[in-house]
């Protein structure tokens, strides 16, 4: 998976932050799309569904 920014910014928040909630994401300006395809590659992991 090519790496696009925003992307990056969401594992740099991710990491800054520990465990997030998709609401969370989603203030952030974050699109859901990008957090299933980080999820669908491995870059993230889901640890529940709210």
């Amino acid at each position: 998976m090519e790496q696009t920014t925003e992307s990056l910014r969401v594992i740099d928040f991710v990491r800054r932050r520990g465990v997030v909630k998709t609401s969370e994401l989603t203030a952030q300006g974050f699109h859901r799309a990008i957090l299933t395809r980080l999820v669908e590659s491995g870059r993230l992991q889901r640890l529940s569904r709210g």
